[in-house]
């Protein structure tokens, strides 16, 4: 999988903007044409706002060949949109109240330095 506008490794792919839709996201993926995106076992298509935690999958007819969960900047819950409730997420988390975890953790790690900070926090609340 490659892209040129987003960043692709481990199985992941990162550096997509909240407000993404699926057919965006496809357009700039350069295996876009053999890709489908899903959100648990379902399929999610067209104008569908893309969130974190959703899987990639490059198609060979009916047999996946390959996934890529998908990490949206800022998008701590998943729903593809920067809200109070990502705020709040970060928030508990640096108040050790609530751990962020996984993909969801490089989601609230805005800046990519690898840990979740209060410099992270800023632009979520600012986008708010």
């Amino acid at each position: 999988m490659t892209s040129n506008k987003h960043t692709v490794f481990s199985g992941k792919i990162t550096k997509i903007t909240a407000g993404t839709t699926v057919k965006t996201l496809l357009s700039n993926l350069n295996e876009g044409t053999y890709c489908k995106v899903f959100k648990g076992n379902t399929e999610v298509t067209g104008n569908t706002l893309v969130g974190t935690g959703m899987v990639v999958k490059i198609m060979d007819g009916n047999t996946v060949k390959a996934s890529y969960t998908l990490i949206v900047t800022g998008d701590v819950n998943g729903d593809g949109e920067i809200s109070i409730t990502d705020m709040i997420s970060v928030k508990s988390h640096l108040l050790n109240k609530s751990p962020i975890s996984g993909v969801y953790a490089t989601a609230a790690d805005t800046n990519g330095d690898g840990t979740i900070s209060i410099t992270d926090f800023i632009p979520i609340k600012a986008h708010i």
